[in-house]
């Protein structure tokens, strides 16, 4: 909640600094990435096959969905104030 609320902010900054919405997804992604796998791979307990059966729904949800919302709101916040572009997202 607290990296969700943050993120505009944040990301203005790296957008102020040259970056570009989509280096920001990346870095976002990344992140959240390093935070989360390892909590995912100990639930998972071993069970590998169902990460391999489940790896296309699971890349087509983490790209569609998931980077591509955030993107198109990078890409706002890019364009406009932090504030409006929240308010929009909501």
């Amino acid at each position: 909640a607290a990296s969700f609320g943050l993120s505009g902010a944040l990301a203005r900054g790296l957008l102020d600094a040259g970056w570009s919405a989509g280096a920001v997804v990346l870095a976002r992604l990344a992140i959240g990435a390093l935070v989360v796998g390892p909590i995912a791979a100990r639930a998972l307990r071993g069970n590998w096959g169902a990460l391999r059966t489940n790896a296309w729904f699971i890349l087509v949800f983490g790209a569609i969905p998931v980077a591509g919302a955030q993107f198109a709101y990078f890409s706002a916040v890019q364009r406009m104030d932090v504030g409006p572009a929240l308010l929009i997202e909501y």
